[in-house]
C-alpha cells in the first residue's frame, strides 16, 4: 500500500470538548525502511474546523518501529 494525501479523507471534529482526529490506516515503509508509517498528514494541514474563530491545522505521523 502506497502513502496517501490526508488532505481529502482526513476528519477533524471538536466533539464533547475533544479534537477527534481521524484518519485511515495505509500502511507503507518508511523511506528510511526503519519504520512502518501507518497513518500520516504529511507534513502540516490546515483543516475547516475552526477553534476560536481561527482554522486549526494538524501534523500527524503514527508509526511502528522494525
Amino acid at each position: 500500500m502506497g502513502l496517501f494525501s490526508s488532505k481529502n479523507i482526513m476528519q477533524v471534529e471538536i466533539k464533547d470538548g475533544k479534537l477527534v482526529i481521524t484518519l485511515p490506516i495505509q500502511a507503507a515503509m518508511s523511506k528510511s525502511g526503519k519504520s512502518e508509517v501507518i497513518a500520516s498528514t504529511h507534513g502540516n494541514v490546515r483543516t475547516s474546523t475552526t477553534y476560536k474563530d481561527k482554522p486549526i491545522t494538524i501534523g500527524v505521523n503514527a508509526y511502528v518501529s522494525r
